[in-house]
């Protein structure tokens, strides 16, 4: 792993990939969106720090150093999703930065539309049930994660007919999370071979990501590719995703309600959005046209360096 000092000392223009806000945020990962953290816009100093924050503000210092080290860098970002690139706009780190929007790959070999009915005849998942899918490979067990698990639990109680739905899970969720379904399901654990996941999608009429913030959700665009609609908060990068009613439903933000009925509108419309998922695809993460984005990017900057 690299150092903050150590990346300064690169003597070429560094191209920046951010999967998560890491770059522009202080020690942490994404900002607080519960507490309506933005310190990554205003600076962080020692009269805005959530109250959630004890003891050292180790956040200040990381986002500091990044200030003293990194700020007048050569530095051209690259954001899987247009709301990551739009923070970095908005960031006080790197607001003069160029930020290019190319999304990460799929796969297509592998996250298909495959035979559902075979697949739960294969995986014993009833096929007379509606087969609601959600995964994620940590924080599942944490009621104020991320994830947003407590707003799935919160959603699957609120289910009209629950004895006509059945939960796909991936992941690490333990019995703590389990024992707290109101449905019957599926505990797949963690899978680490990408056919048997593609296969779990395929299972699916519905994937439910009930995240409170992502940037480009992998698991979401891996729904979609299988032509499985998603339902998701409206937040982060979902949104260059999901389209609302097209190929999903985006809900409002941690409104239990809003994804319920999103859930069922998926289900009772599944058929038109899964050829919409299909066609999102194809128009906006093309594997050949994201590769030749990103070729794109190092030769300009070749060309750059040639003529400067």
């Amino acid at each position: 792993m690299i150092s903050i000092k150590d990346i300064a000392k690169i003597q070429k223009t560094i191209v920046w990939t951010m999967h998560d806000s890491w770059s522009f945020c202080g020690a942490e990962h994404h900002p607080n969106v519960l507490e309506y953290d933005e310190r990554y816009k205003t600076g962080y100093y020692w009269n805005n720090k959530p109250a959630s924050t004890k003891g050292i503000d180790l956040c200040r210092h990381v986002w500091n150093k990044k200030k003293k080290y990194l700020q007048k860098k050569e530095i051209v970002f690259i954001s899987p999703s247009s709301w990551e690139r739009d923070c970095l706009n908005q960031s006080k780190l790197f607001s003069n930065k160029q930020c290019i929007v190319i999304p990460n790959v799929i796969s297509k070999e592998i996250f298909k539309p495959l035979d559902k009915l075979a697949i739960k005849k294969l995986l014993n998942i009833p096929a007379d049930k509606k087969i609601l899918g959600f995964g994620a490979a940590y924080d599942i067990d944490n009621p104020k994660g991320i994830k947003g698990s407590y707003y799935l639990l919160k959603t699957l109680e609120n289910l009209q007919k629950p004895e006509g739905y059945f939960l796909v899970i991936f992941g690490n969720a333990s019995e703590v999370f389990t024992s707290k379904l109101k449905i019957d399901f599926f505990n797949s654990g963690f899978i680490y071979n990408q056919n048997i996941l593609s296969m779990l999608y395929n299972a699916c009429d519905v994937f439910i990501l009930p995240s409170l913030i992502e940037n480009l959700p992998t698991t979401a665009l891996e729904s979609i590719h299988c032509g499985v609609p998603v339902v998701a908060f409206n937040v982060g990068g979902t949104k260059d995703i999901v389209e609302h009613k097209i190929n999903g439903y985006l809900a409002k933000p941690y409104d239990v309600d809003d994804l319920l009925v999103g859930v069922e509108y998926c289900v009772s419309n599944y058929r038109a959005l899964s050829e919409d998922c299909l066609k999102k695809v194809k128009k906006d993460f093309d594997n050949d046209n994201i590769i030749n984005q990103h070729l794109e990017v190092y030769k300009t900057i070749l060309d750059n360096s040639k003529t400067g």
